[in-house]
């Protein structure tokens, strides 16, 4: 009686690597990587190695930009006797107050803003879920 030629032969077994294209898609994977990751880093290499006498001005403009100004002292407006006048909305245009009752009714600030019942709060923590002893047992 004759044996079978044995299928697990290494050669048998690597070659359906052999035939795809998995060191492609290893190569392309980390290329993507790469340039992905330098496209980070643009602004990191520019202040650092290529320009970094223009990353100073760039933060000292943007210091002075979000800088908040010093109050100065400013004298107090006089009293004035006359009353402002209200502005009067333009035809179509609704109040301010108008607005926000209209939205006041809508079902998403209704769920934000009403309170829960009292029988809605539990008197006790729940039991239900995992407690400190239990992620931590001692032997």
């Amino acid at each position: 009686m004759t044996t079978p030629p044995d299928d697990r032969t290494p050669d048998r077994l690597i070659r359906m690597f052999s035939k795809s294209h998995i060191a492609l898609g290893i190569v392309l994977a980390l290329v993507i990587h790469v340039v992905l990751i330098g496209l980070g880093s643009v602004n990191y290499l520019r202040d650092t190695y290529i320009d970094p006498e223009g990353a100073a001005e760039r933060k000292k403009a943007l210091a002075a930009a979000t800088a908040k100004p010093t109050p100065t002292a400013t004298p107090a407006p006089a009293p004035t006797t006359a009353a402002t006048p209200t502005p009067t909305p333009t035809a179509g245009a609704k109040t301010e107050e108008q607005l926000l009752k209209e939205r006041s009714e809508a079902p998403i600030v209704k769920a934000i803003t009403e309170t829960a019942k009292p029988e809605e709060i539990p008197k006790l923590p729940n039991n239900d879920g995992m407690s400190l002893e239990d992620t931590n047992p001692t032997r």
